[in-house]
């Protein structure tokens, strides 16, 4: 538990590079070398009223993928992987 009170899960990746050691390891286990331009890193978050938040940023993932808008997931992505999440998460509100 962080000092003000935030529950920290197994989930919980570094907040500098964590999203770059997620995906080298996915991209390996997909039988990629390295990162590739199908993986974007973004952030979701649970509020306290249930809802799930999405963060379109990811300097270790994006920035390094030459499809992306610099450290965003690119417009056009992020309706696709909203409607993953919807399904991935049935009943859930998501934003962002």
């Amino acid at each position: 538990m962080l000092k003000d009170g935030t529950v920290v899960t197994d989930n919980v990746v570094a907040r500098g590079g964590g999203h770059g050691e997620v995906n080298d390891v996915l991209s390996r286990l997909k039988g990629h070398a390295g990162p590739n331009e199908n993986n974007f890193g973004f952030t979701l978050f649970q509020e306290a009223d249930g809802k799930l938040r999405v963060e379109w940023f990811s300097r270790s993932v994006n920035g390094n993928n030459p499809a992306a808008n610099g450290n965003f997931v690119p417009k056009h992505m992020q309706s696709e992987i909203r409607r993953e999440l919807k399904k991935f998460f049935p009943g859930r509100e998501i934003e962002g």
